[in-house]
C-alpha cells in the first residue's frame, strides 16, 4: 500500500510540473535561446578571443553567466526553433496523449511533427535533421548539417506517435531516417562484426553516444518492419559500444582510438547525460533485438551510473568526480533514464523518488521554466536562469512525459498500437 501511495503522490507530483511546461511553451511558442546560438555570434567571438582588448575578454563570458538574457538581447542573438527539441515535443506530447487521453496533447505531437516534415535538411537520401547553427566540434560543422542524434531524437518522436496513432505515414519517416543513417553515416570503424557510425557525414569521430543513437534507432525500425538488415547492422553498430566498455560498466565520450586525440588532457571523459543516454539505448538495443549481451552491458553501465553519478538525496552529479555545474540536462536525464528502466530495476523508483523533487525545488525558476545552470563560485551558488528550448525545457518535458506513462497502470492509459 505504502509503494502505490509513493507512486500515486510521485504521479502526481510529475504530472503538476508537465502541465506548467506544457503551459509555459504555450505562452512562449517553440523557438527560444540555446547554450551554443551565441557562440557564433561575430560580436561574442572578438570579445571572447581577446582581440577588442582584455576588459570585453574578461566581462563577456561573465556576463554570459550573471545576464544570459540581456547579453543575448544586446547582442542581437535571435531566438529559434530546434529540429531536436521538436523532436523531443513530438515524443512528449504522444506520451502524455498515450497516458492522459487528453486530444489537446495529440495535436500538439502532430503539430510539431508537420513542422519537422517541413524543416529536413535538404540534399540526401532520406530524412534528417541537424543544429540550426555553426558548430565547433573538433571542426567545423555546419549549421544544417544533419546529425545522427538529431536525426534519432526526431525519429523516436515520429515513432511515438505512429505507436499511438497507427498512421504509416509516420512510420514511414522512420524507414527514411534509417535510409539517411546507412546512406550517409561515415563508418569511423569498421570489422567483420562491429561497426562505428560518425556524428554527421563529415566527420570521423568515434563518439558513443551518437553510434547508439543510430543503432538503437535502426534495431527499433528493423524489427517493426521485418528488417533483418537494419537489425543486422544495429548489433554491428551496438557490439562497438559493448567492445569499449570499461572494466566498470562506463563508456568514455570518445571511442578508445580517438581519446588522446580529442578528449580533454587526452583522458577518457564521462559525464552524467551522456551515460544516461547511452544506457537507455544499450538497453533499447537489448529489448529489440533480444540479445542478452545488452542487457548485461546496460546493468552493468547503470550501476556505475548510479554508484558515481548521484549524490545523497538524489542531486546529479556533473561527472564522477564533480558535482558543479549542476545541468539541467543531466537533471533532465536523471529523470528519464530511470522512468525508462522503471519496470526492471528497482533502484529507479527510490532514485526517481530524490530526483524529481530536488529538480523542482532547486532548478524551476519560474512556473515551467528551468535554469540551465547552477555553478558554485567560491561559497555561492549561481543559478544560470536562462530557459534553452533544445537543453533543458524540451528534455525536462520528454523526461515528466516517460515518468508519467510508466507510473500509469496499463489498463489505465487509453489503448495503445499495436496491443
Amino acid at each position: 500500500m505504502a509503494a502505490k501511495e509513493d507512486n500515486q503522490r510521485l504521479s502526481e507530483l510529475v504530472g503538476q510540473a508537465a502541465t506548467r511546461l506544457d503551459r509555459w511553451f504555450d505562452s512562449n511558442g517553440w523557438a527560444g535561446w540555446d547554450p551554443f546560438d551565441i557562440r557564433e555570434n561575430p560580436i561574442y567571438l572578438r570579445c571572447t578571443s581577446g582581440r577588442l582588448g582584455k576588459i570585453p575578454a574578461y566581462v563577456v563570458p561573465r556576463a554570459e553567466t550573471y545576464v544570459p538574457v540581456a547579453l543575448r538581447r544586446v547582442l542581437g542573438v535571435r531566438r529559434r526553433i530546434y529540429p531536436k527539441g521538436m523532436g523531443l515535443l513530438t515524443a512528449s506530447y504522444a506520451d502524455l496523449f498515450a497516458a492522459t487521453g487528453h486530444e489537446g496533447y495529440l495535436a500538439k505531437a502532430k503539430g510539431c511533427a508537420e513542422w519537422l516534415e517541413n524543416n529536413t535538411s535538404s540534399g540526401f537520401t532520406g530524412a534528417c535533421w541537424g543544429y540550426p547553427f555553426d558548430w565547433h566540434a573538433r571542426i567545423l560543422i555546419p549549421r544544417g548539417t544533419p546529425s545522427s542524434v538529431v536525426s534519432a531524437v526526431v525519429g523516436d518522436g515520429f515513432w511515438r506517435l505512429y505507436r499511438v496513432t497507427g498512421e504509416e505515414r509516420y512510420l514511414r519517416v522512420c524507414q527514411d531516417i534509417a535510409k539517411f543513417f546507412l546512406a550517409h553515416l561515415r563508418r569511423s570503424f569498421e570489422s567483420h562484426n562491429a561497426i562505428c557510425f560518425s556524428y554527421t557525414p563529415i566527420d570521423d569521430f568515434q563518439v558513443h553516444n551518437a553510434n547508439l543513437f543510430a543503432a538503437e534507432f535502426l534495431a527499433r525500425v528493423g524489427k517493426e518492419t521485418a528488417d533483418e538488415a537494419l537489425v543486422d547492422t544495429a548489433l554491428k553498430a551496438g557490439r562497438f559500444a559493448l567492445m569499449e566498455q570499461n572494466d566498470d560498466g562506463s563508456l568514455y565520450y570518445w571511442g578508445k582510438a580517438q581519446e588522446a586525440k580529442y578528449s580533454p588532457n587526452g583522458k577518457g571523459w564521462i559525464d552524467h547525460y551522456h551515460s544516461g543516454f547511452e544506457i537507455r539505448l544499450l538497453h533499447g538495443l537489448w529489448q529489440n533485438t533480444g540479445d542478452t549481451s545488452f542487457r548485461r552491458g546496460y546493468q552493468a553501465y547503470y550501476d556505475f551510473y548510479r554508484a558515481k553519478l548521484y549524490l545523497e538525496g538524489g542531486v546529479p552529479k556533473f561527472t564522477p568526480d564533480s558535482q558543479y555545474p549542476v545541468d539541467v540536462h543531466s537533471c533532465a536525464e536523471a529523470i528519464l533514464c530511470n522512468a525508462t528502466l522503471l519496470a526492471e530495476q528497482a533502484e529507479s523508483l527510490p532514485l526517481l523518488q530524490k530526483v524529481v523533487p530536488w529538480t523542482l525545488q532547486n532548478m524551476e525558476h519560474r512556473p515551467g521554466q528551468y535554469n540551465y545552470w547552477l555553478v558554485q563560485k567560491r561559497t555561492k551558488i549561481i543559478r544560470v536562469s536562462i530557459p534553452f528550448i533544445r537543453w533543458g525545457q524540451s528534455w525536462m518535458l520528454r523526461a515528466f512525459s516517460q515518468t508519467l506513462l510508466q507510473l500509469t497502470p496499463q489498463n489505465k492509459r487509453i489503448l495503445q498500437y499495436p496491443v
